[in-house]
């Protein structure tokens, strides 16, 4: 079998055995699809859990479980890559499922189908006027999810532009001793920037009504 630049680096797992590891329940092991989520949507290993290769840095998976990573077929690099970055932030127990998902389909081992079953994070919603008195006492920093241009256009004063279609690459930089203030024009991009963060572990509020709300209760506006 043939193998693409990178796999060969990479610790192994074969399908026969990871479904043996299934069978007895084996604890401790955690089976992660790098793809992205239409492709597990379509038809995953079942009970695998659905974490896109550019979100693994956020995913604060267990440390002592045995990490089992696949993607499509042996031909797709996502699955080295993404096991490779785990081992250099320190994870010991990474494997890459030779032949990926195809191989497992071959040897015609259960699949899913379905959308990932994932508990929505909870936050709390600060209204404007409250979430600029603890801006003036400089207890949140805010960050604004909108694209660049808008944030351009007026923002929330000193506030961190990270557009929610880079989000997941950004922020793993930022402190874990601070609490943030989400805000966006949509509050569905704004909610889903809340729950990634507070999942990652960070103290999170979101702004109530966005920013719509903020320049309608005539709080300060940053413009450059």
């Amino acid at each position: 079998m043939l193998a693409v630049p990178g796999w060969s680096a990479t610790p192994q797992a074969d399908s026969t055995d990871l479904r043996r590891q299934q069978l007895i329940k084996a604890q401790n092991l955690v089976i992660v699809d790098v793809r992205d989520p239409d492709s597990y949507a379509k038809g995953h290993i079942q009970g695998a859990k659905s974490i896109p290769a550019h979100s693994l840095a956020t995913a604060q998976l267990p440390r002592d479980s045995r990490i089992v990573i696949y993607c499509g077929e042996d031909a797709c690099s996502l699955g080295a890559q993404a096991s490779q970055s785990l081992i250099a932030a320190g994870y010991t127990k990474v494997q890459t499922l030779a032949g990926g998902f195809a191989d497992w389909l071959k040897h015609g081992y259960p699949a899913q189908t379905g959308t990932p079953n994932t508990p929505q994070a909870k936050h709390d919603r600060i209204t404007a006027k409250a979430a600029q008195a603890r801006l003036d006492k400089e207890q949140l920093i805010p960050i604004d999810t909108r694209p660049s241009l808008e944030y351009l256009a007026g923002r929330i004063p000193r506030s961190r532009n990270i557009p929610l279609e880079q989000f997941d690459a950004n922020i793993a930089g930022l402190a874990k001793d601070k609490e943030y203030l989400v805000y966006d024009r949509d509050p569905k991009r704004s909610k889903l920037a809340a729950d990634k963060l507070i999942s990652a572990g960070y103290k999170t509020l979101e702004l109530s009504g966005g920013w719509a709300a903020w320049v309608k209760t005539k709080q300060p506006v940053e413009i450059r």
